[in-house]
């Protein structure tokens, strides 16, 4: 199984979001690279979240619960030919800083098409592929941990793997573990 460290002190180091930025996103928990499995989104923020939408590659996306997201009562849809997901509530609630850092959903998928499962990085015609706003609709700006092509380092993250690489911040797989 695949995932980072149980807190955003082992992927960054400390404690807070990165510079500049009040929204720490990150990809944990892959349950299978192959075939159907489950994913957990991985939220920091150091402002209350109202709403989010995120595109994921390498993955046909069949759902989305649980989480900060559940408990705060929001609506999730999946779509985008399976690759996003979004969030938010019809009644304004929010997810508050203080249920943070936490699992902000657990998604499911049907198929693991090939590739990096990361977030999609750029945007289409309509936007952003990945956005998280406040509970006044304005976007927050977000560290894209698993960013396609983005700044990170591949390698093993998986603190009980032989091979682990304190530095990974993308999984790659190659995690290897001693025989008992």
């Amino acid at each position: 199984m695949w995932g980072f460290g149980s807190n955003l002190k082992d992927i960054f180091g400390s404690e807070s979001t990165r510079d500049g930025e009040v929204v720490n996103m990150s990809i944990q928990s892959i349950s299978s690279t192959s075939g159907a499995g489950n994913l957990e989104i991985y939220v920091e923020s150091t402002e209350d979240i109202g709403g989010f939408q995120f595109s994921l590659t390498g993955l046909y996306l069949s759902g989305a619960s649980g989480g900060l997201g559940q408990d705060a009562g929001f609506m999730f849809s999946t779509g985008c030919e399976g690759e996003c997901v979004i969030a938010f509530s019809f009644s304004g609630s929010t997810i508050p800083t203080s249920s943070m850092p936490g699992v902000l959903v657990e998604v499911s998928y049907s198929d693991h098409y090939g590739g990096e499962v990361c977030f999609k990085p750029g945007e289409s015609d309509n936007g952003p592929y990945n956005i998280v706003s406040s509970p006044s609709a304005i976007e927050l700006s977000t560290n894209w941990v698993d960013n396609c092509g983005g700044e990170g380092v591949s390698g093993c993250n998986d603190q009980n793997a032989c091979n682990y690489n304190p530095d990974a911040t993308i999984p790659d797989g190659s995690c290897e573990y001693a025989e008992d």
